[in-house]
């Protein structure tokens, strides 16, 4: 059973950024910010190192800049070594139940976000109970083969709204360097200088 006090630091661990500076990716940070009044469970699935961390961290800081209380926003990351023994759906109550006790705020809505699911077993039971008490807004993800080929839709059929993160293409990697593509004769130095370094490091 993890301590209030671990609980409280892996929620904080799990919501930080860290020295890294996310990339911004409008079309997935919007498709996030559109869905969260949608009272179906968000799956953002995708590959290891895709971006979907990334992403919920912003949901989680344009949320709280909105207005939820940071108490209300139940950010896990489930590869945190803090939450290395949460392993099985009871454990996952567990500290389910002590957040509800003794973190959040009954007076505002609570928001689940919930980042490499897939790692605790038995996971949809809880999420399937939570969602059908119509309560809480719940954004989870997961990179899993097993999550990305189906267990997903079988284990939440009707009730998610699915958001695949593909790799970071070319034409974002312009973006994120402020190099127009649109005028590629002018530009052509420094788009094909940009194409080489993006198919070393890749997408």
């Amino acid at each position: 059973m993890i301590s209030l006090q671990k609980l409280k630091q892996a929620i904080s661990e799990s919501r930080e950024f860290g020295l890294i500076i996310p990339v911004k990716r409008p079309a997935y940070s919007s498709w996030l910010e559109k869905s969260i009044n949608n009272k179906l469970i968000k799956a953002v699935v995708g590959f290891r190192r895709s971006g979907k961390s990334f992403l919920l961290k912003i949901l989680s800081k344009s949320l709280i800049d909105q207005g939820s209380p940071i108490a209300n926003i139940f950010y896990l990351n489930f590869e945190n070594d803090l939450l290395n023994n949460i392993k099985s759906v009871q454990e996952l109550r567990n500290i389910w139940e002590v957040y509800l006790r003794e973190i959040a705020d009954p007076n505002f809505p609570i928001y689940i976000i919930w980042d490499e699911i897939q790692l605790v077993t038995g996971w949809e039971k809880l999420i399937r109970s939570l969602y059908e008490q119509g309560k809480y807004n719940i954004f989870i993800s997961g990179s899993n083969s097993n999550l990305l080929s189906g267990e997903l839709s079988s284990s939440l059929s009707g009730r998610s709204l699915k958001l695949e993160i593909k790799p970071f293409s070319f034409q974002e990697y312009l973006d994120y360097c402020k190099i127009d593509r649109g005028l590629y004769y002018s530009n052509k130095q420094k788009i094909d200088k940009a194409f080489s370094t993006y198919l070393k490091r890749g997408g």
